[in-house]
Order: C-alpha cells, then structure tokens, then sequence
C-alpha cells in the first residue's frame, strides 16, 4: 500500500470498535419527527351521522307531524306560514307545545348549505321535536324515460 512508504498507518487512527448511541439516539428522533409531521391529526368539529343504503324502493317514510319546506334564499315555508330564521324557533315551539314525540318532515331545496340545514335542525330539537326526517328521492336509475330531459 502507499502508507509503507511515509509511515501513513501509524499516523491513522483506529476505531475504537464501541457503539456509538448518540448517533441512534439521532437517527429515532428523526423517525420521531418525521412520523408525527406526516401523520394526519385532523380535528374537525361536527356531527357523526350514520348513513343508511338506500335502494331503489328502499325509502322509508314515518308518521310526520309537521312538514318544513325551505326553499332557495333560506325562505322557510312551515304549515302554511311563512317564515325566517328570526321568528321561526318560536313558531315551531308554539306548534308543538302540547305534542311529545313529534316528528317534523324537511324539504329543502338542493341550494340549501348543510349548515343550514343542521341548523333548522336544532331549532326544532330545542322545540320539542324529537325526530326529523329529511325528504329524500329514490336514486335514479340507469334507464330513463323517454321524453325525460338529462341533466
């Protein structure tokens, strides 16, 4: 080898043949690091609702006490009435004052925000209400009438 010569090997070092720990010690803490900053520890604030499957010829309906339309710009139409978000929660507890276990039907508009809708939900829970029933259309189907226009 070219150390002979100049008597290069006795100037080298040898390893001291021990573990370095510190070294370790590095490397989990960057697995550490990088686990915790890549993982997705999202908190997103809302209500868990379970979905059911619904078929063709699956929709189920139950006994309704009132129906709630709320049509496009967030106009309430409730048992003839129409209403808005201000006067609507003393409406709904003036109606179902003497009734327990009612049941309301809401019908809304595809324009309408789910917050919207998560709200009339709690205005009616606060009055009384114990059930809401959200109105659904059977999903459509692959064949299509006719004269039916696509959308």
């Amino acid at each position: 080898m070219i150390t002979r010569p100049l008597n290069l090997q006795s100037k080298l070092k040898r390893s001291s043949g021990s573990f370095d720990f510190i070294a370790l010690l590095d490397v989990v803490v960057l697995a550490l690091g990088f686990t915790l900053l890549s993982s997705r520890f999202i908190f997103a604030p809302g209500i868990t609702v379970d979905l059911p499957r619904v078929g063709q010829g699956e929709l189920t309906g139950m006994r309704t006490d009132a129906v709630l339309t709320i049509g496009a710009n967030e106009m309430l139409l409730f048992e003839g009435a129409i209403l808005n978000f201000d006067n609507f929660e003393g409406y709904l507890r003036d109606y179902f004052a003497d009734e327990s276990g009612a049941a309301l039907l809401i019908r809304a508009d595809r324009s309408i925000s789910m917050e919207t809708l998560m709200e009339v939900a709690e205005m009616a829970r606060a009055a009384g209400v114990d059930r809401v029933q959200i109105a659904a259309t059977p999903p459509r189907t692959e064949e299509r009438e006719f004269f039916e226009t696509p959308r």
